[in-house]
């Protein structure tokens, strides 16, 4: 009886450390974290990283309206709301494009997205990360897009943390369907399907995490 006590323990034990959020599933290593204000002041110093902080809100729109990866339903909601948050007074938002390029083999990478927003609170520097808008894959590379089945994992840990995590098999003949990519806020994750239809010619499977943790950020008072 004990003996049969202790087994199921164990495998109760088992079940717990197993089952995790598959964003920390990973071979995530700290080298992968990047200072997003640093890749700003910075961009010479980072082959991979790319951040684009928006001149003002309309320059922002204007990126959003010219994304060709975001349906007609979603472009508008983003853009609507944008424009809500552009009329409160009370706070000030920044908007930032986070693109980084992700080597699949030696003669094609593709470039994961993320539109996120930073509050200010009476300071120069943002208070808050406080949501990622929309995220996505640009998968075209020197003229080349692959298929793609998988997914694009992204989770806003914090206030200053972002996680991400890009898991699937790149094809040379199909079709992929994209799922709808949904805004989180603080606390928040989501995973963005890839769906690829009739695939053949398997080209390469990828498994690539990162983290942005901008470090310019101060304090999370008044989110």
């Amino acid at each position: 009886m004990k003996k049969m006590l202790a087994s199921l323990i164990i495998c109760f034990c088992v079940l717990i450390f197993t089952n995790v959020d598959p964003l920390y599933a990973s071979d995530y290593k700290e080298s992968n974290v990047i200072d997003v204000f640093d890749v700003i002041d910075n961009p010479e110093d980072y082959d991979d990283t790319k951040v684009i902080m928006h001149e003002d809100v309309f320059a922002y729109i204007e990126v959003l309206r010219n994304d060709p990866n975001i349906n007609k339903e979603t472009k508008k909601e983003l853009i609507n709301s944008t424009l809500q948050d552009s009329r409160n007074k009370a706070v000030s938002y920044s908007y930032a494009t986070i693109t980084e390029t992700v080597k699949v083999t030696s003669s094609y990478s593709c470039r994961p997205y993320f539109y996120t927003k930073f509050k200010y609170s009476g300071s120069p520097n943002p208070s808050a990360m406080v949501q990622v808008d929309y995220a996505d894959i640009n998968r075209s590379w020197n003229g080349i897009s692959k298929i793609f089945g998988g997914n694009l994992h992204y989770k806003l840990e914090t206030y200053k943390s972002l996680y991400w995590d890009l898991n699937g098999d790149f094809y040379n003949n199909g079709s992929t369907t994209v799922g709808t990519s949904f805004k989180i806020g603080i606390g928040e994750s989501f995973a963005l399907t890839f769906d690829a239809g009739y695939a053949t010619d398997h080209y390469k499977y990828i498994r690539k995490t990162g983290r942005y943790k901008p470090a310019g950020i101060l304090s999370v008072e008044s989110l």
